[in-house]
């Protein structure tokens, strides 16, 4: 449904837990960094990016997708490396609250929706966009809600604001979506214009339903 009244820069994708290896699996090199990022066009191509504890891309992926845990001093390429941070109290501070549920199974998937199959089950889904789209997002997100926060645009990494995040609203009562790609060190990566869109399966689908009774079909047709 938003796919037919919206515009994408990439087809909508999303993130599943798996046992077993997708068909047209992506893995990063275990001995090599990898940013997730740099896979983002192929997983647009139709293939599938698969995540692990042994192959996660880099150390931060690893955290923030719940493989692993932050060590004592994570934060220090976020302090005297990128300069995200202050000080080292900051960015320590800011890898003990990240909260990255732990991994449900031994893969993390980054697919197209519409490469999903029956016993496919997905909990989040993202939706890659240019200003003129989020704005609609965003006035679709708070269209069935009494308040008018229901979007949030935390500074985080690229891959926590694309899963940890959004993953984690899925324990609230009210779920917020969450814009992301906020993180400098990704922005070379990516259309200059791009930024995400992300948001649990649940509130996709309340979202999408609520389609035929917004102002989408006005402002679109």
């Amino acid at each position: 449904m938003l796919e037919k009244h919206l515009n994408f820069i990439y087809p909508p994708m999303c993130w599943r837990f798996s046992s077993t290896e997708p068909n047209h699996a992506l893995f990063p090199k275990p001995s090599a960094w990898h940013c997730l990022f740099q896979f983002i066009k192929d997983v647009s191509d139709g293939n599938q990016l698969c995540l692990s504890r042994e192959a996660s891309g880099c150390s931060g992926a690893a955290t923030y997708l719940g493989f692993k845990k932050p060590g004592p001093n994570a934060g220090t390429f976020l302090f005297k490396k990128e300069r995200f941070k202050k000080d080292m109290q900051l960015a320590n501070r800011f890898y003990q609250d990240i909260n990255a549920t732990p991994a449900a199974s031994k893969y993390a998937v980054l697919s197209r929706v519409d490469n999903l199959t029956d016993n496919d089950f997905p909990e989040v889904i993202v939706l890659w966009v240019n200003a003129s789209t989020l704005t609609s997002l965003v006035t679709l997100a708070n269209f069935d809600r009494t308040t008018n926060n229901n979007v949030i645009i935390p500074f985080a990494s690229g891959c926590q604001s694309i899963w940890t995040i959004p993953y984690n609203e899925k324990h609230q009562d009210k779920p917020k979506a969450v814009v992301g790609l906020m993180d400098p060190s990704i922005r070379k990566l990516l259309p200059h214009d791009l930024v995400s869109f992300s948001v649990i399966t649940s509130r996709f689908i309340e979202m999408a339903n609520n389609v035929p009774d917004s102002f989408i079909i006005n402002h679109s047709s």
